[in-house]
């Protein structure tokens, strides 16, 4: 492709319309807003094979940043089995997807899964030491998950199909399609009274943001069919209302729950006249304990959420059966989720149409970034770029 300086509107214009971007504007204009996208990939998928081609050169720098340890294997064995524990990542995030019922697995998708520990894959000492916590879950071939150490269940389908009939069709045959009864496994089932933790997407409990033809589940049906989970001790519900195509970017989800390790107190329990330390724990040295005014905060916005307050009060009020007044029901909680890229310093697609370095310098100094010897230019071609984001087409 020739030079857009030297091109003619006409010619500019059929360039854009090529590439369905905007075709208004002046020549300087249009030749900005194609210099800005000319050679870079404009798709959903290209963008996914750029940020995979900079991930790859960006493993290779990591690895080449590491220092070698050559006296490692010299260590005693019990030092050496501390280091590799000590090295295995903390609760994950374990995303399923909707899938036809299948009686020996569930269903999680290759993109937005969290990485296996690098520990399982590193030798055999050290795979020997991963395995104490770390086993393949829910009949799957490449899912590894501490389930009873806290890794998190990510429920795209809320109704998890332990029986189902099937039907046998026999087109073309004297026989009659039979019913045949299946069920889950035992070895998916231990899996699923193992879980402690469930994440549940807003379009489960967000009536204001779900579409007309999705049914909504109050707090007391959704109870209901999460009493098969044995070991349940919280139900966490997100708003995902920015989904996952909004992420270009490989990555996986990451909880961010400032109260996720410590106790908390119930949307119905107390008074704002009454202090919430009370009802903690007196000799809790743990120094992250919730504040009062940070409990009022958080109430204050979940009695704002009429979702939320329908939600929560039907799963923690409505209906209980005497088993669970008495072993109690699992804590219910709203929380935030984050995506964590595996690159750092990465930026939503909604906040820009392309990454940052597409336009405006590398990634690494964006932070760093001294921005008193900006020029006007500079700064109209930044703002430029927030006009003609891709996303906005």
């Amino acid at each position: 492709m020739e030079d857009p300086q030297g091109m003619k509107v006409p010619d500019l214009r059929a360039e854009l319309k090529r590439r369905d971007l905007p075709r208004k504007g002046r020549k300087q204009t249009l030749v900005t807003r194609l210099q800005h996208t000319y050679g870079l990939p404009i798709t959903f998928e290209g963008r996914k094979a750029h940020n995979e081609c900079e991930l790859k050169e960006y493993q290779a720098a990591a690895v080449a940043k590491v220092t070698p340890f050559p006296y490692f294997s010299r260590l005693p064995l019990e030092i050496r089995e501390y280091i590799w524990e000590y090295s295995l990542p903390g609760p994950r995030v374990l995303k399923s997807s909707i899938g036809p019922p299948c009686e020996h697995q569930l269903y999680f998708p290759k993109e937005g899964q969290p990485p296996n520990p690098a520990t399982l894959f590193t030798c055999r000492e050290s795979r020997t030491v991963a395995l104490r916590r770390f086993k393949l879950c829910f009949g799957t071939a490449n899912v590894f998950g501490d389930l009873p150490g806290g890794d998190v269940l990510y429920m795209i389908n809320s109704y998890i199909s332990w029986e189902w009939n099937e039907t046998t069709s026999r087109s073309g045959q004297r026989h009659r399609s039979k019913t045949v009864h299946k069920k889950l496994c035992e070895d998916v089932v231990r899996d699923l009274e193992a879980v402690k933790h469930v994440v549940l997407p807003g379009s489960f409990w967000r009536r204001s943001k779900a579409p007309k033809w999705v049914v909504i589940g109050d707090g007391r049906s959704m109870r209901s069919s999460l009493k098969k989970l044995k070991s349940l001790e919280r139900v966490s519900l997100i708003d995902d209302s920015r989904g996952d195509i909004d992420r270009v970017f490989a990555g996986h989800d990451k909880l961010s729950d400032p109260f996720f390790e410590r106790p908390q107190i119930r949307l119905g329990l107390g008074d704002y006249s009454n202090d919430i330390e009370d009802f903690l724990e007196p000799d809790d040295e743990r120094p992250h304990r919730e504040t009062f005014s940070e409990w009022k905060e958080r109430r204050k916005a979940i009695l704002g959420d009429l979702d939320a307050v329908r939600f929560l009060g039907g799963f923690d009020l409505c209906d209980l059966e005497k088993c669970e007044l008495e072993r109690g029901i699992p804590e219910a909680r709203i929380i935030k989720m984050n995506h964590v890229a595996y690159m750092p310093k990465r930026v939503m697609e909604n906040d820009r149409g392309y990454p940052y370095q597409w336009c405006c310098g590398r990634v690494d100094d964006r932070e760093g970034e001294n921005t008193a010897g900006r020029s006007e230019e500079q700064d109209e071609l930044s703002r430029m770029n927030a006009r003609y984001s891709l996303r906005s087409r």
